[in-house]
């Protein structure tokens, strides 16, 4: 973990061409979330892929299991939660290709996706 990116225990960054942040619905509020993806963009090399797990707010009852167990462990935090249509939007405004959303949720039940980033 880097945390001069100012990622907490929460979020992971593997280096080298593949990058993968998760949890950042954990982060203090949405504009950090903003704040590390865009450093992420910066350091990802030229042909180098972001992963991104985050919940999904579908399907609603994976969602609500998930929400369930964010605030059972994370007494008094605010969770920053974002819809697939919030994340492609954000993702397109800091410069990510959004390549594929993969489901992660089956078998388990949470609603997680994985988004796979790429530089514009």
């Amino acid at each position: 973990m880097d945390n001069s990116l100012g990622m907490d225990h929460n979020v992971n960054l593997f280096y080298r061409n593949i990058k993968k942040p998760a949890g950042l619905h954990h982060l203090k509020s949405f504009e950090e979330q903003e704040k590390i993806l865009s450093r992420c963009r910066e350091i990802l090399e030229p042909n180098g892929r972001l992963l991104v797990c985050e919940v999904d707010d579908k399907p609603l009852w994976k969602f609500a299991v998930a929400n369930l167990i964010d605030h059972a462990l994370y007494i008094g935090d605010r969770i920053f939660y974002r819809s697939r249509a919030e994340f492609a939007k954000l993702f397109q405004s800091l410069g990510f290709k959004l390549e594929q959303v993969l489901e992660a949720h089956r078998s388990v039940p949470l609603s997680h996706v994985i988004y796979v980033l790429s530089r514009v």
